[in-house]
C-alpha cells in the first residue's frame, strides 16, 4: 500500500506526501497550519490507498471532535480509532498533535452612519490566484488553501492577512 492522509479542516482539504510501501504503518511527520473557521469543532480525516491506474481507495477515515484543552492554549497529543471497512473504530489508529494559537482581528472601524435594513449586501471580495501566489511567496511553508482563507476572512485586505499569517507562523514556531 502506498498510504496517505487528507485532513479536512473547515471547506479546506490538506494532503500529506504519500508514504510509498509503507503498507498499514505509515509515518507522515507533516505539520499543518489551519486556519480554524468560527464555529468549526471537528476535523475529518481520511486515509487513502494511491493507486497507479484507477482512483485512489479511501481505506480508513475518523470524525474528530478537537479536544477543548487545546482552546485554552493547552498542546495535546493522542492516538485516535480509525474506522472502514471493518468497522467502526476497528481500521488502527491515528497518532496526532494539536495546538492552537488565537489570531487577533483587526479593531473594526466605529460606526459613522446607519445602516438601512434595506441595504444590500456586502459584495464578496474575490481572492485572485495572484493575490494568494503574492503571500505565498512570502511564507513557503504556509498552506496555499490557508492563505486563501485567511485573505477571505481578512476581505482581501492583504497587510492585515499577513500579518495574521506572522502571528500564526510565531506562534507555532515557537511551540
Amino acid at each position: 500500500m502506498d498510504p496517505y492522509c487528507r485532513v479536512r479542516v473547515g471547506n479546506v482539504a490538506f494532503d500529506t506526501n504519500v508514504a510509498a510501501n509503507a503498507g498499514r504503518s505509515p509515518t507522515w511527520n507533516r505539520t499543518l497550519n489551519a486556519y480554524l473557521p468560527m464555529n468549526v469543532e471537528s476535523i475529518y480525516i481520511q486515509i487513502f490507498d494511491e493507486k497507479a491506474f484507477g482512483p485512489d481507495e479511501v481505506i480508513a477515515w475518523a470524525h474528530i471532535m478537537l479536544p477543548l484543552p487545546i482552546f485554552n492554549g493547552d498542546n495535546l497529543e493522542d492516538y485516535f480509532q480509525l474506522s472502514g471497512q471493518q468497522g467502526e473504530g476497528k481500521e488502527g489508529m491515528i497518532h496526532l498533535h494539536f495546538a492552537f494559537v488565537p489570531i487577533d482581528l483587526p479593531t473594526p472601524l466605529p460606526e459613522t452612519q446607519q445602516v438601512q435594513e434595506d441595504a444590500p449586501a456586502p459584495l464578496p471580495v474575490e481572492i485572485t490566484e495572484e493575490d494568494t501566489k503574492e503571500i505565498q511567496e512570502m511564507f513557503p511553508t504556509v498552506d496555499k488553501e490557508v492563505i486563501k482563507c485567511i485573505l477571505e476572512e481578512r476581505r482581501g485586505d492583504k497587510e492585515s492577512a499577513v500579518s495574521a499569517i506572522l502571528e500564526m507562523t510565531a506562534a507555532t514556531e515557537s511551540t
